[in-house]
């Protein structure tokens, strides 16, 4: 019996997450002139967005994560910067590097202790949400060391 706790109730959020992501660089790519401020914009966007997706992820699946307060903690995070960086421009063009590559950094931990999660409860592609926490690690350290 497969057991595929991860996408069976809440497989749209990540698809929402996805196509906001997408949706971000194709506004950055129409507007080059403008996109550092569209970005700085619309990362704080993202950043409510996912967090908004992550806090109904935590509390909707109780049963399934063990660390599930760190789940909580990180949505509730990015609710918290995703409106600082909505409702302030300046700082979000400002600080943009350095909180990309932050929110980056602790989303991948996130993910990371996710997956971890997953895998302890047999979900057989739980090796790809490490795999893909550990690109997001990287990059978040590429983008930290060099902002």
């Amino acid at each position: 019996m497969e057991n595929n706790l991860y996408d069976k109730k809440h497989w749209w959020l990540s698809l929402i997450v996805g196509l906001v992501a997408l949706a971000i660089g194709f506004i950055v790519l129409v507007h080059p002139a403008a996109s550092y401020y569209t970005f700085a914009t619309w990362l704080g966007l993202a950043i409510l967005i996912s967090g908004i997706a992550g806090l109904v992820q935590a509390l909707g699946t109780r049963n399934y994560f063990v660390r599930r307060g760190w789940l909580m903690l990180a949505a509730i995070a990015d609710i918290i910067i995703g409106l600082l960086l909505v409702f302030n421009t300046l700082l979000s063009a400002v600080a943009m590097p350095i909180l990309l590559g932050a929110w980056l950094l602790y989303r991948g931990c996130a993910m990371l202790m996710q997956g971890f999660d997953l895998r302890s409860y047999g979900v057989r592609d739980a090796g790809w949400v490490i795999f893909y926490a550990a690109v997001i690690i990287a990059i978040s350290i590429a983008v930290l060391w060099m902002p």
